[in-house]
This record gives C-alpha cells, structure tokens and sequence, in this order.
C-alpha cells in the first residue's frame, strides 16, 4: 500500500495550511499506542504531545496538516492488497439534496476557510473559498455501542468518490493520525488503536488488516474525526 500521487497544486496547498482548532476539538486525546510498550517501541517517534488552542481560528476543523520533509512510498511488510474508499455516492448526494445527517438535521452549507477541509466523498482537500456542508456522520451501517458519530465536511457541489489501492498523498501529513481497527460486529480491536505520523500509514493499515480478526480499519485525525475505512480488497 502506498500514497497515491499528488498534484502540483496539492504541494502548494500543503505549504500554505493555516490550522483551524474548535474549542470542542481540542479536548485531550492520549497519544499513548493503545498496543502497549511493543508498537511503541517499534513506533517510537509516534508519540507526540498534545495540541492546545493556537489562537489561529479558521474553519472548524481537524488542523494539524504540515509539509513533511520526507514521505514514505513503500509498500507494508506484506503489500498487502486493501481498497480506500470515500463514503458512499448515494449517501452523500442524499445529503446534498436536503436530507438529514446523523443527527437528525440537514446539513450546514457555508464557505471553506484556509485549506484544512477534507471532503469525506473523494477525500481533496475543499479549496478556500468553494462551497461546502458541514454535517454529523456516522460512518457504520448500524446502531451499536461503538458507532459514535462526528463532524465532517463535503464538496458542497458534485465530486467524484474516491476508490483507490492507495491512501491520497495529503494523509502523509497528518501529524498525527489515528489508526485502528474494527471486527466484522463493528468494535473496536483496542489492540490495534495507535497514534501515528501519517507518513506511518500505509504500513500500519496492511499490519492492521493482517490481522484475521479485523475486519476493517479507519483512520481518522488527531481530533478523532473520521478521514475514510480502508478495506481488504
């Protein structure tokens, strides 16, 4: 599994990103490896400190995106073969047309500020100034004890969903990025929880799938808020 590539543009984005912080989103998320003293020695720059208030408000968002110097390309220990996935067309226009979110409720159109939105469906990055949605999703097909719901953002207008071999390219920086995976009942395999430079990504995901018990995994960012399900292919 790699990173798929990414355009001059995208480059461009990635130096530029001022971070957004809501005052929700900077609630203290551990980044103690949930895999105890092994991952964490194997893993041992993906311990990082948390994040408090910058100050610097733009759109709410899950921030934290800054250009790496280095980005791993190669494939996990087995290349393994998975399948990236944005959420579901059908969802997504349903939503666009007025349709109620997880919570209930139609979701909010408002205008993209800096370039720290991630849309859910073909995972760019929303330009500044294009329209978007902010809405609550919960991104499993059931109600049950872990299916716990979250912001995220949309292309306000038509985009293509994402479907790929490979994660975006903009995920390697992710600093950092949760990972984890979850069982065919949807729980999750505390395990494999761990908190990670996204650059780590593509390597845990294979690790993560290897693992007969899993029967997905998602990653999602530093705020907890959910970025795509990556699955065996």
């Amino acid at each position: 599994m790699v990173f798929a590539p990414s355009s001059a543009e995208e480059h461009v984005s990635m130096s530029t990103i001022t971070i957004g912080v809501d005052k929700e989103a900077t609630r203290s998320y551990s980044t103690r490896s949930l895999l105890g003293n092994r991952q964490a020695a194997r893993h041992p720059g993906a311990l990082a400190n948390d994040v408090a208030e910058t100050g610097q408000r733009t759109q709410p968002g899950f921030g934290g995106l800054h250009p790496m110097k280095t980005v791993v390309h190669g494939l996990g220990r087995d290349g393994m073969n998975v399948v990236v996935r944005g959420i579901e067309t059908g969802y997504v226009n349903a939503i666009r047309h007025g349709g109620n979110d997880a919570n209930g409720q139609p979701a909010l159109r408002t205008v993209a500020q800096g370039t720290s939105n991630p849309c859910r469906h073909c995972l760019g990055l929303i330009a500044e100034g294009d329209q978007m949605l902010v809405l609550a999703h919960r991104p499993f097909d059931r109600l049950q004890p872990y299916a716990e719901s979250g912001p995220i953002f949309l292309h306000a207008d038509g985009c293509e969903r994402y479907e790929s071999d490979s994660l975006p390219a903009w995920f390697a920086h992710l600093q950092p990025a949760i990972i984890r995976g979850y069982d065919q009942d949807d729980w999750i395999r505390y395990e494999t929880g761990n908190v990670v430079p996204g650059s780590e990504l593509p390597g845990l995901c294979e690790e993560i799938l290897s693992n007969p018990d899993v029967a997905y995994a998602h990653i999602r960012s530093k705020y907890n808020c959910f970025q795509c399900r990556v699955d065996r292919a």
